[in-house]
């Protein structure tokens, strides 16, 4: 039984004829280690930055206040802001972007939905498919994929895809499974 929120947001993207075999979402976060890295890099970033501002602004010389000798330094240290800023956003971006993902099966692509409100869409096609490896237990896994196709095509992939294409935190990821061998590759040699 397809979750009929579910069958609601992914029927505008079908193809004619195309029938729903299967839709999910994540069951729990999927982590992610490098999200983690930068974010944890991001931190200790910014509090080296801010501790150089501060250091900087109270020594008795305060030699980032002398205007305007030292106008330069200031925008150096802004870019240095801005540096940690935007490694901070892109950490939270891929942290939580697996997280607001809704995959689907019909009987001739996998639907991967991302950015809900965006509505970015990826499919993939029988090669796609064709080759992934299954993580986690009975209850819940993540089924990766990795294709030729996908690795040869890395340009076209989100600039904050961190975590791979795949559907992450299933459940019942072995049924899952099934349904992409028995309805999307049954005709494949």
């Amino acid at each position: 039984m397809i979750d009929p929120e579910l069958r609601d947001i992914i029927t505008p993207e079908l193809a004619e004829g195309e029938a729903l075999l299967w839709a999910g979402r994540p069951q729990k976060r999927p982590s992610n280690l490098l999200a983690t890295g930068f974010f944890l890099f991001a931190l200790a970033w910014l509090s080296g930055i801010l501790t150089w501002i501060y250091h900087a602004l109270t020594h008795e010389t305060a030699y980032f206040l002398k205007f305007p000798q030292n106008i330069f330094s200031l925008f150096i240290i802004g870019v240095f802001l801005l540096i940690g800023g935007q490694i901070l956003k892109h950490a939270f971006i891929a942290m939580k972007r697996p997280a607001r993902q809704i995959y689907g099966l019909t009987q001739n692509r996998g639907i991967i939905l991302e950015n809900l409100g965006k509505g970015d869409v990826r499919s993939l096609g029988k090669s796609e498919l064709g080759s992934f490896l299954r993580k986690g237990n009975i209850e819940i896994g993540t089924l990766e994929f990795h294709s030729p196709e996908l690795k040869s095509n890395k340009i076209n992939l989100h600039m904050y895809d961190m975590t791979g294409i795949a559907f992450h935190n299933v459940a019942n990821p072995k049924a899952v499974e099934n349904i992409i061998f028995n309805n999307i590759l049954k005709d494949r040699p």
